[in-house]
C-alpha cells in the first residue's frame, strides 16, 4: 500500500509540473493528423484499431489510455505487451503506441529544464 501512495505522489508531482497537461492533450494533438490521413472516399472518417504498450504503468499513462479509448477515431484501443505486437498487427491493429518506462517523468523533466532526453 505504501508503494501505491509513493506512485500517486510521483504522478501528482509530475502532473502539476505540466507533464500532465501534455498527457491530457496528446490525443487532441493527434486528431488533425488522423483526420488528414484516414478519411474515407465518401468524406467520412474511418475509425481504426490501435494497440498500446504501457511500460510506464503510472496513473498518467493509464489516464492517457482511457482518453484514447474515448476518441471516436479509434474503433478499439487494446493494451498489449511487447510479445503480442505481431498478433495485434495480424488482427488488424493499424498502429502500436509504446509508452516507455518513466516517459512522462522524463518529459516533465525536459520541459522544466529545457533539455531533451538525449542531451
Amino acid at each position: 500500500m505504501n508503494g501505491f501512495f509513493a506512485a500517486l505522489k510521483k504522478d501528482f508531482s509530475l502532473f502539476f509540473r505540466k507533464g500532465g497537461l501534455f498527457s491530457l492533450l496528446f490525443p487532441l494533438l493527434l486528431l488533425p493528423l488522423f483526420l488528414a490521413f484516414f478519411q474515407g472516399g465518401s468524406g467520412q472518417i474511418l475509425s481504426f484499431p490501435v494497440s498500446i504498450i504501457d511500460e510506464d504503468e503510472t496513473l498518467m499513462s493509464k489516464t492517457l489510455i482511457r482518453q484514447m479509448e474515448e476518441v471516436e477515431l479509434f474503433s478499439e484501443v487494446h493494451k498489449i505487451s511487447r510479445e503480442e505486437i505481431s498478433a495485434e498487427l495480424e488482427k488488424g491493429s493499424v498502429g502500436i503506441l509504446r509508452i516507455p518506462k518513466d516517459f512522462l517523468y522524463c518529459l516533465s523533466i525536459s520541459r522544466r529544464t529545457g533539455r531533451t532526453h538525449s542531451q
